[in-house]
């Protein structure tokens, strides 16, 4: 399939589970409100920068995404049940999130360049290189 055809299917299953979600929420509120859950966008990037995909892109597992979402809830509902602000919740999952973007930072510097869960240090497994590695195939 041309990469035109399957960007336009991407916009189009996409805009489709956008248009379920919302009328899944209107039914749910009973209303049509636009600024109903401002912080709904922030709490879906920090839960994929959670789950240790990066926030530059192009890698990551969907098994990922679901882990962030449940380690972002689990604390979530933790600082509720401990009559936390609300405030100060958003600052939790501000923190979860620097910590977890300092992580793949640390972890790009370990190894160069962002390396895919799974691939192998030999093997067909498609990564950059980094340059410590590429002198050792030199020589």
């Amino acid at each position: 399939m041309p990469v035109g055809h399957t960007l336009f299917l991407a916009y189009v299953v996409g805009s489709a589970f956008v248009a379920v979600a919302g009328l899944v929420l209107t039914s749910r509120v009973g209303s049509g409100q636009p600024y109903l859950f401002p912080t709904l966008p922030f709490e879906a990037i920090a839960a994929c920068a959670i789950g240790g995909l990066p926030l530059t892109g192009g890698a990551g597992r969907p098994i990922q995404v679901v882990a962030g979402v449940l380690i972002l809830t689990a604390s979530e509902n933790a600082v509720v049940l401990l009559n936390v602000s609300s405030a100060a919740q958003l600052m939790i999952v501000g923190a979860l999130m620097v910590g977890a973007v300092a992580l793949q930072h640390f972890k790009w510097r370990r190894y160069g360049k962002w390396r895919p869960y799974g691939a192998s240090r030999g093997g067909t497994g498609a990564r950059a290189v980094s340059a410590r590695e590429a002198g050792a195939d030199a020589n």
